[in-house]
C-alpha cells in the first residue's frame, strides 16, 4: 500500500487480493485516537478529501466479501502538502533579492514564459509575461500544462526567460512551486553571452531538496556562465502531465565548492592532487566556516563541503579511503538477452544502507573518460524489508561527482530506506568502473563472486568476523545514526525486523541474499559458522547448477563448439536474488520481478544448506539443499515460460532437489497420477502436485542416471536431460530435430507437446492425451514426424526407472503372454471385479493395464478402466449398466513394455447408470463458512490454499454437507466432469440444512454455452430426490454434457446446504435374446389383429428377446460374430431384416413420460430374401437403441446390448402366440 500527501488530502493505492468484493479505508490524524472509515470501494485507489494542511495522516485497508472484513494491512502515512505555503529557499550570495511579498525582486528587468500561462499575478499583464515567479508570492505563479517545459526538449521559448540589470556570474538557481507536485528530473539552462549570442550551459543538473514541510530544487552549473539573460528550462519523467514554477532564485558565483572539490586527482575522490597540505584544507574549511554577511547564510552545500574536507584531511594523513566497489562489466542484462531466465539482477552490492530523504556523494571513476560524462551504470535505491510494488529505484550516474537524494519509496509507517547498488547496463567485458559513496552507513557484504579457494576462505573468515561485531553493535548505532540523526525517515525506536541498518548481502557465482544480518548470524549457529556459512554457500550454487543443467545451461561446452549454440545455452551473466521482503496477503514466499521474497523466520534456513554427496552417476548418499518452498520459488523465476504452467512446472525443481530416487521422496502421489491418466478426463488434474507427474514422468522416462548427476558439457547435458533438450529448443527451436521445426505460440500445452515430442524424438500424443491435453492440427502434425513411443510412459515411476538403471532389460516381457487368467465377475451395483494371474516375476511387473471393450453398431471400442499395482482391480461400471463389457488386460514391466493383451469373456453390467465420480470437479459462486483456508508454509509457499466447503457435493459421503450463500446472484454449483458424459437425471441430496426448493439445471459441453435441460421445484423424500432431464414435452432425454449446472433459483442471498450431487446416465432401456428364441416360424403370425397384413410368413427365419424401454423410440439391431448386420439380401442387394417391439398397452402420460415396459422383440428375415438357414452365422447378438424424437430419430444412441449367442446349427421350428 502507498500514500501520497496531496493538498488538503491523500490518495492511497494498494493491491489487489482475492476473493475480495470490495474495500474499506480507515484514516486518521497522527496522534489522535479514532480512525475514520470510508466502505464499499470497488477500485484499488481512494482519495480522502477535506483534510487539515501539512498534516500527518496513517491509513490501513481492509477487504470484505460475503463473509465479513477480513484484517487489516499495514499501516501507511503521509503527509498532506501545505497550501501556498512559503519555502525558505537560500540566500546565500542571492543576485534576485527580494523587495518584499508581491513585489519585483531586485535585478529583475523583465521575465517572460513562452507556451505558459501566469496565474494569479498582479504583475503580469502581458501575454508572455512573467514576472510573478520573481515576486516572493506563492500565489502567482507559471503553468504548463504538460510535463516537459523545456527541460528535456530545450528551445527559443521553452521555459521561463529573465533578463538581468547587468552582467553577472551566476554559479546556481533555485526554483520551487505553489505546492509540492512530482519531481523535476530534466533541466536545460540557456543564456546570452555579453556578444548577444545564445548558448546553452553544459554539465547542469538538478536535485530535489528539502526545507521543513515543503520541497524546492537546486540547479547547479558545473561552470559559471556571465550573462545578463537567461532561460531556464524543466520537466518531470513522473507521468504528471503540468509543470508549475513559483519562484525563481540566481546565485553569485562561488568558486569555494569547486576549489574544495578540486583538491582531488581522481573520480573517485580518493586521491589528493599534488601539492595539497595542511595549509590549504584549512584556509578552504575557514572560508566554509565564513557566512555570507549580506544575510548571515553558510554556503548551501555546507555539509556535503564539511566532509569532503573532513576525507580530504583522512587522505592527507592515512593511506586511503575505503569503501571503493570495482563494477564488474559481466553482471550485465545485455549478456541474457537469449536465455530465457528470468528473475536476474545485475544489482552489485555497495554495502551501504541509505534513509529516505538521506543526500548521497557518489563517485564514479573509469580510466579514460572525462568528469561529467554519461555512464552504463545506475545507481539502485532499494527498500528494506519492502512490498514488492515498493523495491527499488534507479538513477543514471556520470563521471566524477554524482549529487543524490535518496527517495522515499514506500509510505508505511517503518523505516524508509535501505541498501544501495551499483547495476551495470553496458555489455562492453573491458568496461572499467569503481564506485564510491560518501553518506549512508556501511553494512557487511560477501562478494564470492568468481572466487575460490583460499581466497574465499579468507573472505568468508573476515566477513564472519565483521558480522558478528556488527551486529552486537547494531542497536547503539541505530540510536545514533538513526534515532538521533534528524531524520524523520528513520527516526524509530530499534526493532531488529526493520531497521534498515540490519542488512547484509551475499553474493555467490548465481545468487545474492540480501537479507537481515542478525538473521544470517542466528542461522549459522553456535558452532563452525564459517563452515556451515561455506557448506550453504556451495549448497546453494551447486543446487542452482544442478537446476540450470536441467535447463539446458552451461558455461562448458565440447571443442569447437558455435557460437548458435553458446549465444543461446550459457550460464546467466546476472544472478538471482532473495530477499527480505514483506509478504502479500497469504504468502509465506513469493517470486516477482527480479527477486525471491521471503520473510524474517525463512533467512536461518539459508544458511543450513549442506552440499550433496553423490556417486559417479549421481546417485544420492548425503547432504541436502534446502526445503522446497525456496527451490518452488526459484523454479517460478527460471521456469522457461513457453510452456510454464504457474504452481506446477516451477515444483520440478523442487522435486529435483529432494528426490532421491524413490517414490517416497517425490511429493505427488502415484497412485492419483495413475488415476488421471487412465480417467479419459480432458484438462488439468484437479491438484498442482499430481499434475506435476506430468513432467516427472517426462524426466523419468528420457533420463538414464540419479537425480543429482551433472555433465561436464553442453553436449552431454543435452544428451543425457530431457528438460535440457526442451528448454534448449525453447530458446532455439531451430535446433530442434525433425524436417519440421517446432512453431511455439501463446498455447503452452501445445508448446509443451511440440518440445517434448523433439526432445523424446518420438510421437508422444499417447502419453499427453492420457494427461488430457489435446493437440490442435499443428501439434498433431508436429509430432507426428517423428515414431511413436510405444512404450506405457505414462505409468512410469521413479523406482521402475531405477530398476530399469540397474537391471537393464532383463525381466521385460515386452510383447510376450505372460498374463494366464483373467477372472471378470460383475455385482449387482454395476461394480466388476477382476482377478488376474500372471507368470512373471512381481519384481518385473510395474503394473496392469485394464481396458474396457464395448460394441456399437457392431464395432468395438476401447476405453482405459484403470491401472493396478496388485493382481486385483474392481471397475465401477455403473454407467454402463446394461451393456455389455469385456475387458483387455495388459501387464506393464518396469521397463514400460507392454506384454501381450489377455481378454476376458463377455459380461453385462446391472447397476443404475450412477456416473462414477473420479476426475471431477466442482466449482460454486457461493461462500461458505466451512471454506478451509490452508496458510502457506515451506510446502505451500506462494500462497494460502483454499479448500472449499463445495468439494463436499462430490465426495461420495452422504455425512458431510456444504453450506453456503451467494449474495450478488442466484447460488450455483457447476460440476465439471472433466470429459464428456451421457447424463439424463440428476440426484440430490439434503441431510441437513435448507434444502434447495426452486432449481434449474442446464447442462455444456464447453462450460461456456448452456442448455437448460429441467428447472421446477425439489420434492425431497427422505432427503433425497432424482428428477430426470426432458425436452420440454415432459419426454426424458440423454444429453451429451462435460459440465452440469444446478441453480437455486430465486434464492440469492439465503443460505442453501447440499450434501451430495449425482449424476446417472440412461440405465433402464435392456435388450436380452434368447438362446431358444432362434429358429424357422412353423406357421404365420399376426401381431396386429386390426391388420392382417402386419403377419410375419410362414418359413421366416426368427430372433427373439426381450426388452425394457419404450417401444416408440426404441430400435432393435442383430450383428453377427465379425461386427455385420444380420439379414438377407434383395435382388438388388440390398440387406433386408425386419423387427418388431412388442409391448402391453401403455397409458398415454406413461407414454410421454417414457415409462420403461416390459415386452418382447422379434427380427426376421421372410422367406425369399436370400437367407437361408445354412448361410446364417455361427453366432449373433443384440444391440438396442433408443431416440429422443422417433419422427427424426434425433439423439440415437445405443442403451444396452447382448452377450454372443450361438446359432444352432439345425434350426428349430417355433410358433408365436399372443400379442
Amino acid at each position: 500500500m502507498h500514500v501520497t500527501g496531496g493538498y488538503r488530502c491523500i490518495t492511497v493505492r494498494w493491491g489487489k487480493t482475492k476473493d475480495t468484493d470490495s474495500f474499506n479505508l480507515y484514516y486518521r490524524e497522527v496522534g489522535t485516537s479514532d480512525y475514520r472509515k470510508l466502505t464499499g470501494i470497488a477500485g484499488l485507489t481512494c482519495q480522502v478529501d477535506g483534510l487539515k494542511d501539512d498534516t500527518e495522516y496513517e491509513v490501513y485497508v481492509t477487504g470484505t466479501n460475503e463473509l465479513g472484513e477480513g484484517p487489516g494491512s499495514k499501516v501507511a502515512s503521509d503527509r498532506t502538502i501545505s497550501g501556498l505555503v512559503p519555502v525558505e529557499l537560500p540566500e546565500y550570495r542571492l543576485i534576485n533579492t527580494s523587495r518584499g511579498t508581491g513585489k519585483l525582486s531586485s535585478h529583475i528587468k523583465s521575465a517572460s514564459a513562452g507556451g505558459a500561462v501566469m496565474v494569479d499575478s498582479p504583475l503580469d499583464a502581458g501575454s508572455k509575461s512573467a514576472l510573478g515567479v520573481f515576486d516572493n508570492q506563492y500565489s502567482s505563479y507559471v503553468s504548463r500544462d504538460d510535463w516537459d517545459f523545456g527541460g528535456a526538449y530545450p528551445g527559443v521559448g521553452k521555459g521561463v526567460s529573465a533578463e538581468l540589470d547587468a552582467v553577472y556570474e551566476i554559479g546556481m538557481i533555485a526554483l520551487a512551486q505553489p505546492m509540492d507536485s512530482g519531481n523535476y528530473t530534466y533541466v536545460n539552462v540557456q543564456y546570452w553571452d555579453e556578444n548577444g549570442q545564445r548558448q546553452t550551459a553544459q554539465n547542469v543538473s538538478i536535485s530535489q531538496r528539502r526545507s521543513g514541510s515543503r520541497t524546492w530544487y537546486l540547479v547547479k552549473l558545473r561552470e559559471p556562465i556571465r550573462t545578463s539573460r537567461i532561460q531556464l528550462g524543466v520537466g518531470q519523467y513522473s507521468g504528471k502531465l503540468k509543470v508549475t514554477i513559483s519562484e525563481i532564485r540566481f546565485y553569485e558565483y562561488d568558486s569555494l565548492e569547486n576549489e574544495i572539490l578540486g583538491l582531488y586527482a581522481d573520480d573517485l575522490f580518493i586521491t589528493l592532487k599534488d601539492g595539497v597540505d595542511r595549509e590549504t584544507i584549512d584556509a578552504l574549511e575557514k572560508r566554509l566556516n565564513t557566512p555570507d554577511p549580506a544575510c548571515g547564510e553558510l554556503h548551501p552545500e555546507y555539509d556535503a563541503l564539511k566532509k569532503e574536507l573532513e576525507n580530504a584531511r583522512v587522505l592527507l594523513n592515512t593511506e586511503g579511503l575505503g569503501g571503493v566497489t570495482e563494477v564488474d562489466p559481466g553482471i550485465t542484462a545485455a549478456g541474457d538477452s537469449r536465455i530465457r531466465v528470468g528473475g536476474l539482477t545485475a544489482r552489485q552490492p555497495l554495502g551501504v544502507s541509505a534513509a529516505a530523504g538521506e543526500k548521497l556523494i557518489v563517485y564514479v571513476g573509469n580510466p579514460g573518460r572525462k568528469t561529467g560524462a554519461n555512464t552504463s551504470l545506475q545507481l539502485v535505491y532499494t527498500q528494506q524489508h519492502a512490498e514488492s510494488n515498493a523495491l527499488s529505484q534507479s538513477v543514471a550516474l556520470k563521471i566524477g561527482r554524482n549529487e543524490v537524494t535518496v527517495p522515499q519509496l514506500q509510505s508505511t509507517k517503518t523505516e524508509k530506506g535501505g541498501a544501495l547498488y551499483i547495476q551495470y547496463t553496458g555489455n562492453d567485458p573491458n568496461d572499467r568502473y569503481a564506485v564510491r559513496v560518501s553518506g549512508g552507513d556501511p553494512f557487511p557484504v560477501l562478494n564470492l563472486h568468481r572466487v575460490s579457494g583460499e581466497e574465499r576462505a579468507e573472505r568468508i573468515r573476515s566477513y564472519v568476523r565483521e558480522l558478528k561485531a556488527y551486529t552486537d553493535g547494531l542497536s547503539s548505532l541505530h540510536e545514533s545514526s538513526h534515532k538521533g540523526g534528524g531524520n524523520s525517515s528513520v527516526a524509530y525506536a530499534y526493532q531488529a525486523e526493520s531497521c534498515i541498518l540490519n542488512a547484509t548481502d551475499i553474493v555467490t557465482d548465481h545468487m545474492m541474499l540480501s537479507v537481515p544480518a542478525s538473521q544470517v548470524l542466528a542461522g549459522l549457529g553456535t558452532g563452525d559458522q564459517e563452515k556451515a556459512l561455506s557448506d550453504t554457500l556451495q549448497a546453494m550454487d551447486e543446487m542452482l547448477i544442478l537446476f540450470y543443467q536441467h535447463k539446458g545451461l552451461t558455461d562448458s561446452y565440447a571443442e569447437g563448439t558455435s557460437s548458435d549454440v553458446t549465444e543461446y545455452n550459457h550460464l546467466p551473466c546476472r544472478y538471482l536474488n532473495i530477499r527480505y521482503m514483506t509478504m502479500f496477503s497469504g504468502a509465506f514466499m513469493y517470486a516477482a520481478g527480479d527477486h525471491v521474497g521471503i520473510e524474517w523466520g525463512s533467512v536461518p534456513g539459508l544458511m543450513r544448506g549442506v552440499p550433496v554427496v553423490s556417486d559417479e552417476r549421481g546417485k544420492y548418499q548425503k547432504g541436502n539443499y534446502f526445503g522446497w518452498g525456496i527451490a518452488h520459488e526459484i523454479g517460478h523465476e527460471i521456469n522457461d515460460g513457453a510452456y510454464a504452467h504457474a504452481e506446477v512446472t516451477n515444483n520440478y525443481f523442487s522435486v529435483l532437489a529432494q528426490a532421491k530416487d524413490d517414490n517416497s521422496t517425490v511429493r505427488f502421489q502415484y497412485e492419483k497420477v495413475f488415476d488421471k491418466v487412465t480417467s479419459g478426463s480432458v484438462g488439468y488434474a484437479s491438484n498442482v502436485f499430481t499434475q506435476l507427474g506430468l513432467y516427472w514422468q517426462l524426466h523419468l522416462a528420457y533420463d538414464r542416471d540419479y537425480n543429482y548427476k551433472t555433465y561436464d558439457t553442453w553436449q552431454e547435458i543435452t544428451e543425457n536431460l530431457f528438460f535440457a533438450r526442451v528448454d534448449s529448443y525453447a530458446r532455439n527451436p531451430a535446433s530442434a530435430p525433425g524436417s519440421t521445426k517446432p512453431v511455439l505460440g501463446k498455447d503452452r500445452d501445445q508448446n509443451l507437446m511440440c518440445l517434448a515430442s523433439a526432445a523424446a524424438e518420438r510421437d508422444l500424443t499417447e502419453f499427453f492425451t492420457r494427461w488430457g491435453m489435446v493437440p490442435d492440427s499443428r501439434t498433431k502434425a508436429y509430432m507426428e514426424q517423428f515414431p511413436k513411443e510405444e512404450r506405457a510412459i505414462c505409468y512410469v515411476d521413479d523406482e521402475a526407472r531405477v530398476y530399469e538403471m540397474e537391471h537393464g532389460t532383463a525381466g521385460s516381457f515386452a510383447g510376450q503372454k505372460v498374463i494366464t487368467s483373467v477372472q471378470a465377475v460383475p455385482d449387482r451395483s454395476g461394480t466388476v471385479k477382476l482377478s488376474i494371474t500372471s507368470s512373471a516375476g512381481s519384481a518385473s511387473v510395474q503394473g496392469y493395464e485394464i481396458t474396457r471393450v464395448l460394441t456399437e453398431w457392431g464395432e468395438e471400442h476401447r476405453e482405459i478402466a484403470g491401472f493396478t499395482r496388485t493382481g486385483t482391480f474392481e471397475d465401477h461400471a455403473g454407467a454402463y449398466a446394461n451393456h455389455v463389457v469385456s475387458y483387455e488386460v495388459t501387464a506393464i514391466d518396469r521397463c514400460m513394455n507392454r506384454s501381450g493383451v489377455y481378454r476376458t469373456g463377455a459380461v453385462k453390467i446391472d447397476g443404475s447408470g450412477h456416473l462414477d465420480k473420479a476426475g471431477w470437479t466442482v466449482s460454486t459462486n457461493m461462500t461458505s463458512e466451512e471454506d478451509r483456508t490452508l496458510p502457506s508454509g515451506e510446502e505451500r509457499p506462494c500462497e494460502a490454499v483454499t479448500e472449499p466447503a463445495v468439494n463436499r457435493v462430490i465426495d461420495n459421503d452422504n455425512t458431510s454437507t456444504c453450506t453456503g450463500r451467494a449474495s450478488a446472484e442466484d447460488p450455483y454449483i457447476v460440476l465439471e466432469l472433466n470429459r464428456m458424459e451421457e447424463v439424463c437425471a440428476l440426484n440430490y441430496t439434503c441431510g441437513d440444512g435448507t434444502a434447495v426448493t426452486d432449481y434449474r439445471i442446464e447442462v455444456s459441453t464447453d462450460g461456456e454455452t448452456y442448455e437448460e435441460v429441467k428447472k421446477g421445484t425439489f420434492r425431497m423424500g427422505d432427503g433425497s430426490v432424482r428428477v430426470y432431464f426432458d425436452d420440454g414435452n415432459s419426454r426424458i432425454c440423454t444429453y451429451d454434457a462435460a459440465y452440469v449446472k444446478l441453480t437455486a433459483v430465486g434464492q440469492k442471498g439465503n443460505e442453501i446446504s447440499v450434501t451430495e450431487l449425482d449424476l446417472y446416465g440412461p440405465s433402464g432401456d435392456n435388450v436380452e435374446l434368447l438362446k431358444d428364441g432362434i429358429g424357422v416360424l412353423s406357421e404365420a403370425y399376426a401381431y396386429d389383429a386390426a391388420d392382417k397384413t402386419h403377419t410375419i410368413p410362414k418359413g421366416s427365419i426368427v430372433f427373439t428377446g426381450t426388452y425394457e424401454g419404450n417401444p416408440a423410440y426404441n430400435v432393435v439391431v442383430l450383428y453377427d460374430e465379425k461386427g455385420e448386420i444380420v439379414g438377407g439380401t434383395d435382388g438388388s442387394g440390398t440387406l433386408t431384416a425386419h423387427q418388431i417391439i412388442l409391448a402391453p398397452p401403455l397409458k398415454d402420460a406413461d407414454a410421454l413420460l417414457g415409462k420403461v415396459s416390459e415386452g418382447i422383440w422379434i427380427y426376421w428375415f421372410e422367406p425369399g430374401e436370400g437367407m437361408a438357414a445354412e448361410k446364417l452365422p455361427e453366432q449373433v447378438r443384440a444391440e438396442l437403441y433408443r431416440v429422443d424424437d422417433a419422427q427424426t430419430n434425433d439423439g440415437q444412441r445405443l442403451v444396452s446390448d447382448t452377450v454372443l449367442v450361438s446359432v444352432p446349427e439345425r434350426l428349430p421350428d417355433l410358433r408365436l402366440s399372443g400379442r
